[in-house]
């Protein structure tokens, strides 16, 4: 607006520059707390103050390096990190990133476009879905300044630019986002709410159940309180034959604790805790789920016959192992793997039908069995078994 001598004129002249300044000083400091939440999410999700080097100057490797721990616990597969090269990039990767995010977020409120607002959001619901940034009290804080800064640029688009329509965009996405939050929230405190656990229990089964199941009462996989009363009928679940018939136990599902109701597995964060044990066993070929074969093998008493196993209607998220198994060769065993229960089949579609290796008579032989690794203890073999079956004892 031009100037004139109209003192009115001059004096709204100067409003409007005081307002302009006003709302680039606003922008600037939403943008900082944008900036400021996602790294405090990201610092404490990733536990980078667990880092041995500083998280600051260590750059990309270090980042990866956690991502990769945490992509451990949440597969349970061992993931490799990435070594710093201690190069420049490094020193002022991370920095230089908080600054470019700083400056999006910063763009994400001055300009109309809300596209990157969304993208700063998705980055929230992304993180807490998967799992690789837990959702605790940093995401919490993170969710509440996209919503803050969502309401603030609504305000911006209507009331100083008029511009209605992006601002209903920005009050449904904040509502949408608000409602997974309210989700998100309520299943990670489900575990301390009856209520909200029976929920989560439930919406577990039922994807359970479409996943993997397609028969009506399939084994209770550990929920002994809900297997009810044995409704036996004539359709066959597996279809199991031998090179020789003799008694046979097949494994599915195997739980560690029982919680009152149903035997589960210990939480994945404790099993993530021996990583490097499973590797260093795994990298020497022993493995829990083929104990028993790998024991008779080392003893000179190796497979000798199979059991072929085809699943009809039982779950289709594991393999049904015969006891005294000797499976080294086959490609059901992963190195990567972080423990040792139960066999997952990669493919449930392509997993119908599978031949093991047994050792005849496994079940019933166990003490000869420990009495003939005994006597062959100097035995190279016999003492490499021996050592690694110790540690896996421990464990």
């Amino acid at each position: 607006m031009k100037k004139e001598k109209n003192g009115v004129q001059i004096h709204i002249d100067r409003q409007e520059k005081t307002g302009r300044v006003g709302r680039i000083i606003a922008d600037i400091v939403a943008a900082i707390l944008i900036a400021a939440a996602l790294w405090l999410m990201i610092y404490h999700g990733l536990g980078l103050e667990k880092t041995g080097t500083s998280w600051l100057t260590g750059g990309l490797p270090v980042l990866a390096d956690r991502f990769m721990d945490r992509l451990t616990i949440l597969t349970l597969k061992i993931h490799s990190g990435v070594e710093g090269s201690g190069s420049f990039i490094d020193t002022v990767f991370t920095p230089l990133m908080i600054v470019i995010s700083a400056v999006l977020a910063y763009l994400s409120i001055r300009f109309k476009n809300w596209a990157l607002w969304i993208v700063f959001a998705l980055i929230g619901v992304a993180g807490a879905l998967t799992g690789i940034l837990p959702f605790n009290v940093w995401t919490i804080i993170y969710f509440a300044v996209i919503v803050l800064a969502a309401i603030y640029k609504a305000y911006r688009e209507s009331a100083c630019r008029k511009h209605y329509r992006n601002a209903a965009i920005l009050a449904l996405g904040t509502g949408i986002l608000t409602a997974l939050f309210a989700v998100l929230f309520a299943f990670t405190i489900s575990d301390r709410m009856p209520d909200l656990s029976g929920i989560k229990t439930k919406a577990e089964d039922y994807l359970h159940k479409k996943q993997y199941e397609t028969h009506k009462n399939p084994m209770p996989e550990g929920k002994v309180a809900a297997a009810g009363a044995l409704d036996a009928d004539t359709s066959p679940a597996l279809e199991v034959s031998e090179a020789v018939w003799e008694t046979t136990y097949l494994k599915g599902f195997v739980g560690e604790d029982y919680d009152g109701k149903a035997w589960v597995r210990i939480r994945d964060e404790e099993i993530a805790e021996d990583a490097d044990m499973f590797y260093w066993l795994h990298e020497n070929g022993f493995y829990g789920q083929d104990q028993t074969g790998a024991a008779y093998e080392a003893a000179g008493n190796g497979a000798d016959g199979f059991v072929s196993v085809t699943n009809l209607r039982a779950c289709r998220n594991y393999c049904y192992v015969p006891y005294g198994v000797n499976m080294q060769d086959t490609s059901l065993l992963d190195e990567k793997d972080i423990g040792d229960l139960n066999i997952k089949v990669a493919d449930p579609e392509l997993s119908a039908d599978n031949i093991f290796p047994v050792v005849s008579g496994a079940e019933g032989s166990s003490r000869s069995l420990q009495r003939s690794l005994n006597e062959q203890e100097a035995d190279p073999l016999v003492s490499s078994y021996l050592d690694k079956e110790e540690t896996y004892r421990k464990y």
